[in-house]
């Protein structure tokens, strides 16, 4: 599909745990796709996927090493980056250039997680890197705030 500002992008839907890995395992034929968005409930470390909680640890050990390579991963759920040790396993093994998300174990504001994915999307598809896209997400007035307000967190954390 072809989006605003011609930014393309795949929708793919996962209804458990095994969905979701067969979906990331066909991410890599996406080479010209690097950002993958994981849009779901959660809670500290884990994914929710359907019926299914899915430890971002397990996820680490279910994906082939090296899987994600210079891809950046967004988990668009509450909390799930909470857990600092988890989302670096996750990012060691999958071989992400870089994963980020909410670390606010009370949740993110709807309305504001919306307005801040937009400023994020937007910077994660035009640019060449995603440490190069949330370096200057993060230094902009707009979205600097929201940043702060959302507790979002960068594996790597030097961005």
């Amino acid at each position: 599909m072809l989006g605003q500002e011609g930014v393309r992008y795949i929708l793919r839907y996962a209804d458990d745990r095994y969905g979701l890995i067969y979906l990331l395992e066909r991410s890599s034929y996406y080479t010209t796709h690097p950002v993958i968005f994981l849009a779901c409930h959660g809670k500290r470390g884990s994914l929710d996927i359907g019926q299914d909680t899915v430890r971002l640890v397990d996820l680490a050990d279910d994906l082939p090493e090296g899987l994600l390579s210079g891809k950046t991963v967004y988990l668009g759920s509450c909390a799930t980056a909470a857990d600092a040790a988890a989302m670096q396993t996750l990012r060691e093994r999958s071989g992400a250039e870089v994963i980020c998300g909410y670390a606010d174990p009370k949740g993110v504001d709807n309305l504001e997680a919306s307005a801040f994915e937009l400023l994020l999307m937007r910077e994660l598809t035009t640019s060449k890197r995603g440490t190069t896209a949330l370096r200057r997400l993060k230094d902009r007035p707009a979205s600097k705030s929201l940043w702060k307000a959302m507790n979002f967190v960068t594996v790597p954390a030097r961005i």
